[in-house]
């Protein structure tokens, strides 16, 4: 995104409401280890993945 990064997004997203659903699609281990005490780990999606696995996953974080 060339204006901000996913994880200024979902603390902008996180202003408006607060108990929406985010999950991360990330293949970069830097920026889930910089975050990591801050977002849960179920809520990191981490490549390669199949499409099921990805299918899985996202409904495992939407439904919980």
């Amino acid at each position: 995104m060339p204006k901000m990064h996913g994880f200024e997004l979902y603390r902008e997203i996180r202003k408006i409401d607060n108990h929406v659903k985010i999950c991360f699609l990330t293949a970069g281990e830097m920026y889930y280890g910089a975050y990591a005490d801050i977002f849960n780990e179920n809520q990191f999606i981490r490549k390669p993945i199949e499409n099921k696995e990805l299918v899985n996953k996202a409904n495992e974080i939407i439904n919980s």
